[in-house]
């Protein structure tokens, strides 16, 4: 029985770390797109109104009134819709924007972690004018 030279010992066990290490980091790779690890992520959205203690709904859910910050649930194609109530005052709807995150793009080359980044909402970033609204409310009289 021959016994194996110590450097084919290292070897072998070398590759096994090696193909170990590999296998993990694909794996928890793959648990997350790119738009999810490395994207721009923050769903905190501000509102100012003019006079404050303005009532702030988002998908028929009160928020609170003025000023405060909201964080968004999921950030989808369309984005999302808050409105503004207050008695003696016209009721306003905002538009939060959104738009594609460009690192996204790195999905097209390992496909699967794609359905990540559309499942979790990050393939999609508010736009850059939609963090701060500074509202001003028309009387209703």
């Amino acid at each position: 029985m021959r016994l194996p030279k110590l450097n084919e010992v290292f070897n072998l066990a070398y590759r096994g770390i090696v193909s170990r290490a590999l296998v993990v980091f694909l794996m928890i790779f793959s648990l997350g797109g790119c738009a999810t690890l490395f994207g721009d992520n923050d769903r905190e959205v501000s509102i100012v109104s003019y006079p404050s203690g303005v009532n702030v709904y988002m998908n028929g859910v009160n928020y609170g009134k003025t000023p405060t910050s909201l964080v968004l649930p999921r950030v989808g194609y369309t984005g999302q819709i808050i409105t503004l109530t207050k008695p003696g005052y016209k009721a306003q709807t905002l538009q939060v924007q959104t738009e594609f995150q460009a690192v996204g793009y790195w999905n097209l080359i390992v496909f699967p972690v794609f359905l990540v980044d559309a499942g979790t909402g990050y393939m999609f970033k508010i736009s850059p004018g939609s963090y701060s609204f500074d509202i001003h409310l028309e009387s209703s009289s």
